[in-house]
């Protein structure tokens, strides 16, 4: 007796190996999804620190109205005043996509005319 076709076992076995290879795709393309949304992150976080050096720049030098109060040669600038002044029409978290308007703030420390800048976003 001549039968062509596949065994139960046979298709089991072929099933069973595509479905590794998708577990497998998913896996590698989750991973490589969180590690290009970590990098953006950190690529926004550098946008932030470069709008609020001119925001400072610009402040100290009287081309935009505004108001920081330093103390102690440090202040604060919030992500909604960068907003305001239009660095930014909004400043989105790549993670988690959460608007960081009102939680992200950044610390500026004015050392020997240099500033150093810490983003504060624990609360975003």
């Amino acid at each position: 007796m001549n039968n062509k076709g596949f065994t139960l076992i046979e298709l089991l076995a072929v099933i069973s190996i595509i479905a590794l290879i998708l577990i497998i795709i998913i896996v590698v393309s989750g991973n490589t999804l969180l590690i290009s949304n970590e990098e953006a992150y950190k690529i926004t976080k550098k946008g932030i620190i470069k709008a609020t050096d001119k925001y400072i720049l610009e402040c100290d030098n009287d081309l935009i109205d505004c108001d920081l109060d330093w103390n102690n040669n440090k202040t604060v600038v919030m992500a909604y005043q960068l907003i305001e002044v239009g660095y930014f029409k909004e400043i989105i978290n790549p993670l988690n996509n959460k608007d960081l308007k009102g939680c992200l703030f950044i610390e500026v420390e004015k050392v020997n005319d240099n500033y150093k800048y810490n983003i504060n976003d624990n609360d975003c």
